[in-house]
């Protein structure tokens, strides 16, 4: 049994092929062991924490970003199955653009501008319109390599697991092993396929299930999927409201927690890793973490701290808080040095103000 089932993926990690892909998130890959297949990942945190920006940075683009720069190193291969229930195609490809300016020329845009809506910030001129689309390329390219499939609107729990097992039955086949068991053979091994759901609170209804029952149900065959195909699972959720209940104000306990998780117990169960972020501002938390909160909040009133916790974490440690710089403008993320070099150096804040 034992050399049946690992003996393989021993092999491999001692041929250093398990390293999985990076978050590009060092501190956080080095706790989480970064993306490994097989994995069912769930972040959760209020509205307006970055949920899906977060995701998108560290479960898509970066990854994309390590695979485009490692294309010669490495036999790995990604296909995203992104279920986008909460926002359209053309709004995510509008603050992935504006983001990949900010990564490439350090200009700060963000929608609204480039878009011309009422709420622009500055206008357009020739040699940033030149600049917005020349990033729209690098997408064009993503897409059309189509390592991506993005599927916009809400879709119930048994309409989204036959879309993921479609999928794996085009791109592989159940194989008998021994009389008692089954293995899913994918046609290629090095394929690493990601499913992005976001987020889980938009799902649509199914029979008579109440909000729970379909957040259990889908909890429930995501980690089929995972067990059964070896796919990586993430899911985006909402938390629900008793992280700002009195009480827990009281304690000063408002950090995220597994009871969060909004809706299903199950879902968080279910899962290997747990993350929260969170903005202490929100709460009027002036200090976390050893950091001066205030100091993050920028002449315009743009918050640049958030924090990931690792809640759970099934096979590494946990009850790790990090302190995040966030450029909500681009959904950018970048992991912050400890507080106490922020105290010792205060021109830390100026810098993460200004996401220098």
């Amino acid at each position: 049994m034992f050399k049946e089932l690992l003996a393989e993926d021993i092999e491999k990690g001692i041929r250093g092929e398990n390293n999985g892909i990076p978050t590009g998130f060092p501190i956080l890959d080095s706790n989480i062991n970064g993306i490994q297949k097989s994995l069912y990942t769930i972040v959760g945190g209020n509205s307006g924490t970055g949920k899906t920006s977060f995701v998108d940075l560290a479960y898509v683009l970066n990854p994309y970003k390590w695979l485009i720069e490692n294309k010669n190193k490495t036999n790995i291969k990604i296909k995203w199955i992104y279920n986008s229930m909460e926002r359209n195609t053309k709004y995510k490809l509008a603050k992935w653009v504006c983001l990949k300016i900010f990564q490439d020329h350090k200009i700060i845009i963000d929608v609204p501008t480039m878009l011309g809506w009422q709420g622009k910030k500055f206008e357009i001129e020739s040699g940033l319109k030149d600049l917005i689309f020349k990033s729209g390329e690098y997408f064009d390219e993503m897409f059309d390599s189509g390592v991506i499939d993005i599927q916009e609107g809400t879709i119930n729990p048994t309409g989204l697991r036959n879309r993921v097992i479609d999928f794996a039955k085009a791109n592989g086949e159940m194989v008998q092993v021994n009389e008692f068991t089954r293995r899913y053979v994918p046609k290629d091994p090095n394929l690493m396929v990601i499913v992005v759901n976001d987020h889980v609170g938009k799902l649509s209804g199914e029979r008579s299930f109440s909000d729970k029952e379909i957040l259990d149900k889908h909890s429930e065959f995501m980690g089929d999927i995972r067990d059964r195909y070896g796919y990586t699972i993430v899911d985006i959720s909402q938390f629900n409201r008793s992280i700002g209940s009195v009480d827990r104000m009281k304690n000063k306990t408002v950090s995220p927690e597994p009871d969060d998780f909004k809706g299903s117990g199950d879902m968080y169960e279910n899962a290997d890793v747990a993350l929260g972020l969170f903005n202490p501002y929100k709460f009027k938390i002036n200090d976390f973490l050893g950091y001066d909160i205030p100091k993050f909040v920028a002449k315009g009133g743009e918050n640049r701290f958030r924090s990931v916790s690792i809640i759970k974490n099934s096979y590494g440690a946990d009850d790790i808080i990090i302190g995040m710089n966030f450029l909500g403008e681009n959904g950018n993320f970048r992991e912050l040095p400890t507080a106490e070099m922020f105290n010792t150096k205060p021109e830390y804040y100026k810098k993460a103000i200004n996401f220098e």
